[in-house]
């Protein structure tokens, strides 16, 4: 996912949470975030990691996120 994405970076979209690996977020949105140039990850991040991870994310440039059940409650 890293690999492909566009080489100037300013936005992303992805899909959040622990477990990830399982999601289809990225490979079912990909053709529409990639009108917007804009890559989709999948990112793992545990219960505990939230806070800090989102506002981390949100400085590289996390735009739009799914979010996997596990943290839909903190979400």
């Amino acid at each position: 996912e890293w690999y492909l994405k566009p080489k100037t970076l300013t936005s992303f979209a992805a899909v959040i949470g622990d477990p990830v690996a399982h999601s289809r977020t990225p490979a079912e949105q990909s053709e529409f975030f990639s009108a917007r140039q804009a890559p989709v990850f999948a990112i793992r991040i545990a219960p505990l990691e939230w806070s800090a991870a989102l506002s981390f994310l949100k400085e590289l440039g996390l735009r739009w996120a799914a979010v996997t059940s596990p943290l839909k409650e903190l979400a």
